[in-house]
């Protein structure tokens, strides 16, 4: 297995992963359903990411398949607190045969050393609360609750 800096060949199977992770949480939450063509508008937010100096996509390939993907940023806080920057992991996801193999851990820590590199030592990101696997795979790297999003659907 090998990690590497997404190119614009990888797109069509990193559009993919994401329609697996994307399937996995709708059945977690329907509010996760796709909207027709979204697959299109993820994909311009895909080339979006991997053309911005400020954020970074990786992706693992077994034996030449692609089977995960993580991609993260660095943000800005507004100018009211004591941080100015943050890194953001916004998507990741591994194949369902491909998990609790260090998959996960090892894109994270090429994550780190990427943030290490603009000394960004604060890192979040957003979990879907029924996703126990997810939860439990982030709460092992030492990530702890920060803030809760709550929603009201009227």
């Amino acid at each position: 297995m090998e990690i590497i800096e997404a190119m614009e060949k990888d797109v069509p199977d990193i559009v993919d992963l994401w329609i697996g992770m994307m399937d996995y949480h709708k059945d977690l939450n329907p509010y996760h359903t796709l909207r027709e063509g979204a697959e299109k508008n993820w994909e311009t937010f895909l080339r979006n990411r991997m053309a911005s100096e400020t954020s970074r996509v990786l992706i693992a390939i077994d034996e030449g398949k692609p089977i995960a993907y993580l991609i993260s940023s660095i943000k800005e806080y507004p100018p009211l607190f004591r941080l100015d920057n943050y890194g953001f992991m916004s998507d990741m996801f591994v194949e369902a045969g491909y998990r609790h193999k260090g998959i996960g851990e090892a894109l994270v820590k090429e994550v780190f050393k990427w943030l290490d590199g603009h000394d960004i030592r604060r890192i979040e990101l957003r979990v879907e609360p029924a996703n126990d696997i997810g939860y439990d795979f982030w709460r092992k790297l030492g990530f702890k609750d920060f803030v809760h999003v709550l929603a009201l659907d009227r």
